[in-house]
């Protein structure tokens, strides 16, 4: 119980420092671990932090904006849901409040290495604070099951498919950004919890003749009018007047996203200016000591949420979102916190689509009507689990979310099995995962189907 609560003030530190403290920190500490030149290292690591506080900023200006847009929308029908959305913030307090929580960063570490020093992944996540969507995972299983070493191994279990997944992944990311290679992103939720839908949809989208809607392409067709500040310009104030606002509130709507299209990509590049000095210095580490050998920073889907597609779409998604949650029957959960948060739905659409607005809108609104259905499937199970961990009263009104890792369901329907089946089940994923890509025919099959070479 000594070792757990050492985990869990470690934890709680990290929460107290924050991202843009801790992971210059981090990653300072690896790049001199990899022979960088410590002034070099140094300055990158302050950049980074600059970088992140800088990101933080635009989000909050774009979350600031788009929530009370969201509520006055969801006002405006006066429908009346079983659960409200809290948002992924809630989540993931939920996450590293459970026991699984507070040892889910000290394993995840240990097996990320295993698995490198194995060669059965390329990416070395060094996202620390977004382990909590694998603590997400077993910390439901925690309070179905009370088995901690189950809830630990399906912990795990997600981890591997986090880490597999932005090994895949990594062709589309650095067709789309050139200047990214070098690195993967395992975030478990809007990157890798949307991949599985993704895998299914481009085939299907990409037989579909639709006009070129990426970037470059709107803006030589339309002008001014396709900048992405005017796109932004133009669909805050759509979004404003649909929720009702007055002259100023659709200007000031308008205004606040046509600024968050301009700056967000500018902080991105900014944060990624330091983490290519990291990026290299491991890469170098590599190259000369395992010739051949590859190796992956792995990073939040953040450094990807720039891109003007992402942007666009993500606010294309609010009043789409609210309107499948008015239209489509079975859906309890009323969507409100991670409105704000629909770039991140659709941050791993976009290069799968190289930036074409129309296929990654239309993927996003598949994902979104996909993600409302599970979380209102799940919202008495997150509801228990907040209670368990005293997070809500014992007596507070159900609660829900849509930012639902793709593991859950598989992790749900393990604990339903019978004992040593369920740790069966698991560890059968694990090794499919681990082992699947080296399989020739399926390798050849995947690359002539996705076409990101």
């Amino acid at each position: 119980m000594e070792i757990i609560a050492i985990f869990e003030a470690f934890r709680e530190l990290l929460g107290t420092l924050g991202q843009a403290i801790w992971l210059p920190i981090f990653l300072f500490i690896i790049a001199i671990i990899f022979k960088a030149k410590p002034g070099s290292a140094f300055r990158a690591a302050i950049i980074i932090g600059i970088g992140w506080i800088g990101f933080g900023l635009v989000m909050n200006l774009f979350f600031d904006a788009m929530v009370p847009v969201a509520k006055a929308m969801v006002d405006r029908t006066g429908i009346q849901f079983e659960a409200i959305d809290v948002g992924w913030p809630i989540m993931a307090a939920i996450a590293y409040g459970t026991l699984v929580g507070a040892l889910v960063i000290p394993i995840g570490i240990v097996v990320n290495l295993i698995l490198l020093g194995l060669g059965l992944t390329k990416t070395l996540d060094v996202d620390i604070w977004n382990f909590w969507h694998w603590a997400f995972v077993g910390g439901t299983v925690m309070t179905l099951t009370g088995d901690l070493t189950f809830s630990l191994l399906a912990a795990v279990a997600y981890e591997v498919f986090c880490l597999k997944v932005a090994d895949w992944t990594v062709k589309p990311l650095w067709k789309l950004f050139p200047g990214y290679k070098g690195y993967s992103i395992p975030q478990g939720g809007g990157w890798v919890g949307t991949i599985p839908y993704l895998a299914i949809l481009k085939p299907l989208l990409d037989k579909i003749p639709t006009p070129k809607t990426d970037p470059e392409s709107v803006k030589e067709r339309l002008g001014v009018l396709g900048e992405p500040i005017v796109l932004g310009l133009i669909i805050g104030a759509v979004i404003a007047f649909l929720g009702g606002y007055d002259i100023l509130g659709i200007a000031q709507t308008a205004m606040n996203s046509a600024a968050v299209m301009l700056l967000l990509p500018r902080m991105i590049g900014l944060l990624m200016e330091g983490l290519t000095a990291i990026a290299d210095a491991v890469s170098e580490y590599f190259t000369k000591r395992f010739p051949g050998k590859e190796i992956y920073i792995g990073m939040d889907a953040a450094i990807a949420i720039g891109h003007p597609t992402t942007v666009a779409a993500g606010l294309l998604l609010i009043p789409i979102t609210l309107v499948l949650a008015i239209i489509l029957p079975g859906v309890k959960v009323l969507p409100y916190a991670d409105l704000a948060a629909t770039p991140f739905f659709v941050v791993a659409t976009t290069p799968f689509f190289l930036g074409d607005l129309i296929k990654t809108v239309i993927a996003g609104t598949v994902i979104m009507a996909i993600f409302l259905y599970l979380g209102s499937w799940w919202s008495p199970i997150f509801t228990e689990t907040a209670k368990s961990i005293g997070a809500i009263a014992a007596d507070a009104s159900p609660i829900g979310c849509i930012w639902l890792q793709p593991y859950i369901p598989i992790a749900v329907i393990a604990s339903w099995l019978p004992p040593g089946a369920n740790y069966g089940l698991l560890i059968i994923l694990i090794v499919v995962t681990l082992f699947i890509d080296r399989v020739e025919s399926i390798k050849e099959f995947a690359s002539k189907l996705y076409k990101f070479e």
